[in-house]
Parts: structure tokens; sequence; C-alpha cells
């Protein structure tokens, strides 16, 4: 182990075949290796491309992502979540390469039961008209829960929100932007009044042709 000396305190970069470093504030440094081995098998290539193409999406759905993972562990960030919840899960393997399957996708997770796209009508323009189902029989804990509709666009990953009061046939109509033909899933889940719970999402996928 070489300590050192002050005049490489500030270094960046290696130096030669040297890569400073700095360790319980000491400056150290150690060998660059020769050459970098990455063998991955076809395995591990498919998970960097599920995580790749995760991580994009994220960057894209977060402001609609942010509520969604309430009883995550604590030590998980969203983006964690997220990617817990969604690969493998969200993937299709076609020809050696992971396709992203919409209609797959978790936006939300946890324990409350799920809320089912019963009718989805696409009505004037870009709106949507749809009725959720929820699986269980309303009860007292669930008065204050709220009904998360969220529309995603396939091709530029914009995004629309509404929200309603949970009921047992929740109707809803949410507005989608978009001028050019666009696949679009919708997805429902099901939030706690505190917010501290909530349903894994359901998805309903349209292919609209203008």
């Amino acid at each position: 182990m070489i300590v050192l000396p002050t005049l490489f305190h500030q270094a960046r970069k290696h130096i030669q075949d040297s890569i400073p470093y700095v360790v319980h504030g000491q400056q150290r440094v150690r060998r660059m290796p020769r050459e970098y081995k990455d063998n991955p098998t076809p395995a591990q290539l498919l998970n960097r491309q599920r995580i790749k193409t995760l991580t994009a999406l994220y960057r894209s759905l977060i402001p609609v992502l942010q509520r969604g993972y309430p009883e995550r562990p604590r030590t998980y960030s969203i983006l964690n979540a997220f990617n817990h919840a969604n690969n493998p899960h969200a993937f299709n393997t076609i020809q050696g390469v992971a396709v992203l399957d919409y209609s797959k996708l978790r936006i939300a997770t946890g324990t409350i039961p799920l809320v089912r796209f019963e009718r989805v009508h696409h009505v004037a323009g870009n709106a949507y008209a749809v009725r959720l189902r929820y699986s269980v029989t309303i009860s007292a804990a669930s008065e204050q829960h709220t009904v998360t509709l969220v529309a995603v666009n396939h091709d530029t990953r914009a995004t629309a929100t509404a929200t309603a009061p949970l009921q047992q046939r929740t109707d809803m109509v949410i507005f989608m932007p978009y001028d050019a033909p666009a696949a679009i899933t919708l997805y429902a889940y099901v939030l706690s009044g505190s917010g501290s719970k909530a349903s894994d999402s359901t998805a309903y996928t349209d292919y609209y042709s203008l």
C-alpha cells in the first residue's frame, strides 16, 4: 500500500499506470488493471437491457411514480421499488432482446385490494371514459381511499393523471395529450387516505389510430 504525498492531493485522473484514491482521509494509489474482463452471460445482458430501459422510463415517469410505492422497504428508493416490481416481470424476451410490455408494467405496488378495468370507452378527441370495479366490498376502513388513474403514451412517454374517491364502481374521465397515432396504456391503483398504503396497479392498453 502506498500513501501518496501532498503533491497528489488534488489528483482526479490516473497518472500513468496508477489511480489515486482516498481512504480515511489519506491519499493512496493503486495500479490500473491491465485489461478489463467483461464477458457477460446472455442472462446478464438481458438484465442490463431491462435495467437500462426501466431507468430511462423512470426519469419520464417520476411525477407519476412518487405516490405508487408507499409500502416499499425503507432502504429502497422509488427507483429501487420500480425496478424490483418490473424486472423481469414487465418484459418479454424476443430474439434475445428484452422488450418492455406496458400492459405488464406496475406503476404501484402494495397490499390494498385491486381495482379492475370494467369498461373503457375512447370518447371525443383524446378522452377516455373509464369504469373501475373494486375487487372487494368497500368497508369503513376503505371509505377514505382514492383511485389514481394514469395514462402513458408509449411513444412520447407523456402522461396524464386523474384521481377520484374510491367507490364500488368508480367512473372517471382522463384526457391524454397526443397529436399522432399512439399506443396508450391506462393504469389504475388504490391509495389509502393517509397515502401510506397502495394497491398493485392494473393496466389496460389501447392502440388508437387518428
